[in-house]
């Protein structure tokens, strides 16, 4: 499918996000999922097999406000902050004190008493947010994506534990191997896997264990990050700008660099607009690709995307094969 299709459903969908094989979205406090039940991820009690159609979690009744999709573990935000997980939990990334068998039922993760006003999860690590900017980050570690433990690889905490050595933050996202955040004063902070560049401090080799300030002058309006790359948008000029893995145009800046270390511009999209509150841009994994697929809204409520290409992703009305798209296209209508 190389454009968007409506997904069938009884439920007016609000939000949706999106894991390696499955799909989630939150209506009116209720989450339902949809695609493969790879470890439990569905939420529905069991492990195995496929729906088709969004099918209502089994949270007990518990009502969420935010929902997050690792790569194959979700958790959901209630009003109260309350984090809930499920999925797969071999590195602890639901956050329920353990380690080891997949979560096939949403389990509120032992915060010890932490309230949450928003949640973020990379492939295998989950992180929150206090309503005072505090970022809390629990599961993998493989590369110190936690940056919760400066000079330690590998630790996993399956329980949420503190991220020292950072502002105030406003924002918090998570890559494969990698973590990123905004701070209330604008500043881009990252940490953990910096091996394509990713963390944006100038460095491409190995991994670093503490947050560190994205390099440039730039104050940032907002910040998402998934695989090996990393986008935020400008304040004021509202202009994307990437850093990280750039070999299938994931950059968006019209060229195909193995990576980069420091901020590129990727265009003036100009991603505010009438009927849009925020600017935003996100960055997903590519399907079956190397390489992160970039979405940027603009002035016209359109949808812009950039990277790897050939089975769909763009959403573009195009399956031609090709290595990628360096520069953003324009996503076409949904169809029924």
């Amino acid at each position: 499918m190389s454009t968007p299709i409506n997904v069938p459903t009884l439920y007016a969908i609000g939000s949706v996000v999106a894991g390696y094989s499955h799909s989630c979205g939150l209506a009116q406090g209720v989450a339902l999922c949809w695609g493969a039940n790879v470890f439990g991820v569905l939420g529905v009690g069991s492990i195995g097999g496929v729906a088709l159609q969004p099918t209502p979690v089994q949270a007990g009744g518990v009502a969420f406000v935010q929902l997050v999709s690792g790569g194959y573990h979700n958790c959901g935000l209630t009003a109260a902050g309350e984090a809930w997980c499920w999925g797969w939990n071999a590195e602890g990334q639901t956050g329920i004190g353990s380690v080891g068998s997949p979560v096939i039922l949403p389990q509120r993760v032992q915060d010890g008493g932490l309230r949450f006003a928003s949640l973020a999860a990379g492939e295998s690590h989950t992180c929150g947010l206090t309503a005072a900017g505090v970022a809390y980050c629990w599961g993998g570690n493989a590369r110190g994506e936690l940056g919760s433990d400066p000079g330690v690889i590998g630790a996993q905490r399956p329980t949420p534990t503190m991220v020292p050595g950072v502002p105030a933050l406003s924002l918090i996202d998570g890559g494969t191997l990698h973590s990123c955040a905004l701070a209330t004063t604008g500043e881009a902070w990252c940490w953990g896997d910096r091996t394509s560049g990713q963390t944006g401090d100038g460095v491409v080799d190995g991994a670093i264990t503490s947050p560190h300030l994205v390099s440039g002058t730039m104050s940032w309006a907002h910040l998402a990050t998934a695989g090996s790359t990393t986008c935020a948008v400008e304040a004021g000029t509202l202009d994307a700008w990437c850093w990280g893995r750039g070999d299938q145009g994931s950059l968006g800046n019209g060229a195909f660099p193995a990576h980069s270390a420091l901020p590129v511009l990727a265009g003036s999209l100009l991603l505010q607009g009438p009927a849009l509150t925020t600017p935003r841009v996100d960055v997903g994994p590519a399907s079956g690709a190397p390489g992160s697929i970039v979405c940027a809204t603009t002035t016209l409520g359109t949808v812009l995307c950039w990277g790897p290409g050939g089975r769909g992703q763009l959403g573009d009305g195009t399956l031609t094969p090709r290595r990628a798209v360096a520069a953003p296209v324009l996503v076409g209508p949904p169809t029924e």
